[in-house]
């Protein structure tokens, strides 16, 4: 069986490159390049992420009816094959999915973008058994303390801390703008952030280095620009959904390390918080 992939994110190219299947689920593979990189086969109705893959499938398909763990797999000439499977993905025709969250402009000096973000943060409520800073985080501790405290901590396959801390750096990218100060700003902390990241499982340390260049999950992404856009209640219920179906705790922890991000600039004295996140 041949499978079309649909769309590629821009850190995934199409050249040849072999690697291993580090885990296998029925709408995800997990492949582990010779190269060090991680790289993610998903089905067409999961969305859009760093490292990964979109492939159309029929209908009642299962990726574990076909891919073992282990297995070896390559690509060449844009056809991926995995040993012993009896699928192909082709790459070829693929779209490249690309983020720009340097471009939202995430401003809650703006009356509308503040009340966006605050539907947001009243439907993302607690996390799951982990303390999370709190947000306008000029009193937040040093964020390379933070990721050290933070990484591989908490619950879910890639651990909560670490989805918090890929929100984080999606928020700080949103909100950074042109402004140099915040562009170095933002570079200390995605080194100090990737500096730890090898601390914690493979998954979650591709995440947080695609996320120190900028690249997160399509939900956190719309997300972010509906709240730059300043839009309302209507507008942003739906994609706090999708975020809250990216995995048992995932999407929350990374949503709320969106919102701490976005809020890291923002002193007034009526500063939105994330207080109740524990």
């Amino acid at each position: 069986m041949r499978l079309q992939a649909l769309t590629r994110a821009e850190n995934v190219c199409e050249e040849s490159f072999s690697g291993t299947v580090d885990s296998v689920f029925r709408q995800a593979v997990n492949i582990r390049t010779d190269n060090g990189a991680w790289f993610c086969l998903l089905t067409a109705d999961l969305p859009n992420a760093p490292w990964s893959v979109r492939v159309a499938v029929p209908d009642g398909f299962s990726f574990q009816d076909y891919v073992g763990a282990a297995r070896r797999m390559a690509c060449r000439g844009g056809i991926l094959r995995v040993h012993g499977a009896a699928i192909a993905i082709d790459l070829r025709p693929s779209t490249v999915w690309k983020v720009a969250l340097a471009q939202l402009r995430a401003d809650l000096a703006r009356p509308e973008v503040r009340r966006a973000w605050r539907v947001a943060r009243r439907g993302l409520g607690c996390s799951p058994g982990v303390r999370f800073p709190v947000a306008g985080a000029r009193r937040m501790t040093r964020i390379a303390h933070t990721a050290r405290e933070l990484i591989g901590v908490g619950p879910g396959l890639t651990p909560a801390g670490d989805d918090f801390l890929v929100g984080l750096l999606g928020g700080l990218w949103s909100a950074c703008g042109d402004a140099p100060d915040r562009r170095v700003f933002l570079a200390d902390v995605a080194r100090d952030i990737v500096s730890v990241a090898r601390r914690t499982v493979a998954v979650s340390h591709a995440f947080l280095v695609a996320a120190a260049e900028g690249l997160v999950a399509q939900p956190l992404v719309d997300l972010a620009a509906a709240i730059s856009a300043g839009s309302g209640t209507d507008s942003v219920r739906p994609k706090l959904h999708r975020i809250t179906e990216m995995g048992a705790t995932s999407g929350r922890c990374a949503g709320l390390g969106l919102l701490a991000g976005m809020a890291y600039w923002y002193r007034p004295l009526d500063r939105p918080t994330l207080r109740g996140s524990t």
